[in-house]
């Protein structure tokens, strides 16, 4: 009776979430505040929505932002429909969206089109480690965000 009842208790233990809900809030605002300041410095510029994990998968939401003169929508739309997955890691591109704003220059402000990509990155085989923190920044620099970057700097350019 006590072996059964150590195997149950084990195997709720082997589907417990390892990042708690209230943590996924904290990486997800930490990635988004850390940007400006690290992978965000660019032609596009990240942000982080939010995370969700459930067993030892993590779930990152996010978007990023670019201006018509860095990149046009008809090169950015090439992005539509793309994944890409690696043995831990897939990245999904949601959806992508044009909207006029407002420029400044040096001197005025000027209409431009903004594009909106929103994408998500799947985090498998997630660790519990000391810093989640730097453990997702990490994570996210060299499994998310390369392949992305590729399709937006290498592959949009050469179909122009």
């Amino acid at each position: 009776m006590k072996l059964l009842l150590a195997l149950a208790i084990l195997s709720l233990n082997a589907n417990a979430q390892l990042i708690s809900n209230p943590e996924a809030r904290s990486i997800a605002q930490y990635l988004d505040n850390i940007c400006p300041d690290t992978y965000c410095g660019g032609d596009v510029i990240y942000y982080v929505s939010q995370m969700e994990c459930v067993e030892d998968s993590c779930l990152l939401d996010l978007h990023f932002e670019s201006y018509e003169d860095y990149f046009s929508f008809d090169q950015l739309e090439k992005l539509d429909n793309f994944s890409n997955q690696t043995k831990n890691t897939t990245v999904t591109v949601k959806d992508i969206t044009d909207i006029y704003s407002t420029c400044d220059s040096s001197t005025t402000k000027t209409p431009c089109l903004q594009i909106t990509t929103h994408f998500t990155c799947q985090f498998n085989k997630v660790k519990r480690t000391e810093d989640l923190q730097d453990y997702f920044y990490t994570r996210l620099l060299d499994e998310c965000l390369p392949s992305l970057e590729d399709i937006i700097y290498n592959q949009t350019q050469e179909k122009l």
